[in-house]
């Protein structure tokens, strides 16, 4: 459901994604390509929905505070491919190594939350992984439904809105995630009457009072140490017949990204010991026309995005 509901609001709002677009492009031309490239792809709810996070964000910061955003996160990105592509590893493999510089670090999980909102459009990756969920979830049924680090809760929202579980529970390490999300939701949640909650914690440990009979884990495997050691406690958390979405990142260098995942198959197998069945996947790889194998091979980031289900 896009955020504008008619035709007309959809082009009478376009002006502050043309001008984010302008003021990004402004400072950077390999963007300005990029972006016009990836402005032509997106269909107008899409783009009705961007103008609407832009508005939403716009009641407290400057359209170049958002541009500096994105740029946050452009430019992290940057600096920990680099990394990769020369050392073959990321750059920090604890969670403590990063928990201080990000999770805790409530001015720059702000930015880092914005801008990662942005490219949820504005990245080619971002925005074929955000496709697939939004289908995939429309089939997700249940009592309960739990979101993992839902983030700036874009996922969240568009889950309840599929009116398809009598109550919604979303868990998030970040405070600073937590309040962004209960913002967002509440601005654009239109049935006030929804059963929801968020709550901060650490979701290895916190205690749950009911199954899950529908789940989404949006990238987040790659910001823990131990991956299996989540799927295994979403499984034991999960009905038997649940479904579960996942999107994980392969070969994708970001400063709080410390699991590295080499591959597609490698996520599927871990899948399988925690205990799921897969039921079906697909990919998107940062550049276009390229196989799988010569992705693997150049070492690009792709995003998996897997429905798994508690058999």
């Amino acid at each position: 459901m896009a955020v504008f509901e008619s035709v007309e609001e959809i082009w009478m709002g376009q002006a502050n994604v043309e001008r984010l677009i302008e003021y990004i492009s402004d400072r950077d031309v390999i963007q300005k390509k990029y972006l016009r490239d990836v402005m032509a792809a997106l269909d107008a709810g899409e783009r009705a929905e961007l103008e609407g996070i832009l508005e939403f964000f716009l009641s407290d910061h400057t359209l170049e505070e958002l541009g500096e955003a994105y740029f946050v996160f452009l430019d992290n990105v940057w600096e920990e491919t680099k990394y990769f592509l020369s050392e073959g590893h990321y750059r920090y493999s604890r969670v403590a190594e990063v928990e201080e510089k990000v999770y805790f670090n409530e001015k720059y999980m702000k930015q880092y939350m914005v801008g990662l909102q942005i490219t949820g459009y504005l990245w080619k990756t971002h925005r074929e992984v955000h496709r697939w969920y939004k289908e995939k979830i429309k089939a997700f049924k249940g009592e309960n439904y739990l979101e993992i680090g839902p983030g700036h809760g874009q996922y969240f929202l568009e889950a309840i809105r599929c009116h398809n579980f009598k109550h919604y529970t979303g868990i998030d390490i970040s405070t600073a995630s937590v309040n962004l999300a209960s913002r967002y939701i509440s601005r654009f949640l239109d049935d006030k009457t929804a059963d929801y909650q968020l709550v901060c914690g650490d979701f290895l440990t916190y205690p749950f009072d009911c199954a899950f009979d529908g789940v989404c884990i949006a990238e987040v495997l790659e910001h823990t140490e131990n991956p299996e050691e989540i799927l295994r406690r979403i499984y034991g958390l999960t009905a038997p017949g649940a479904d579960v979405y996942a999107s994980v990142p392969i070969n994708s260098p970001v400063i709080d990204h410390i699991y590295l995942f080499r591959s597609i198959e490698e996520v599927l197998q871990m899948s399988k010991r925690a205990g799921f069945t897969v039921m079906d996947h697909t990919y998107t790889a940062e550049i276009d026309n390229i196989s799988y194998e010569e992705a693997l091979k150049k070492k690009c980031t792709i995003i998996l995005s897997v429905h798994l289900r508690h058999a």
